[in-house]
């Protein structure tokens, strides 16, 4: 393990590290959105407007992500 990176990261960072927008992110943990992902990590919550998310969950949703995106174009071959 890197013990360089910090085991949690704030919205911006995981912004920085998915390349996608804070709006969509936003999106993606609203059950109300089309964007709606329930894979998506869940917030710690570290106080009262305070939140972080996982390292280690959002490079696995990352990786999820890209096996379902090569599955998917397997398919459609």
């Amino acid at each position: 393990m890197n013990v360089n990176l910090p085991e949690l990261f704030c919205l911006t960072e995981v912004s920085a590290m998915t390349k996608l927008a804070r709006s969509t992110l936003n999106d993606i943990q609203n059950p109300k959105s089309p964007r709606f992902d329930s894979t998506f990590p869940e917030k710690v919550k570290l106080s009262l407007r305070a939140v972080r998310y996982s390292r280690k969950d959002v490079i696995n949703w990352l990786e999820s992500r890209k096996v379902s995106s090569l599955k998917s174009k397997e398919v459609t071959k």
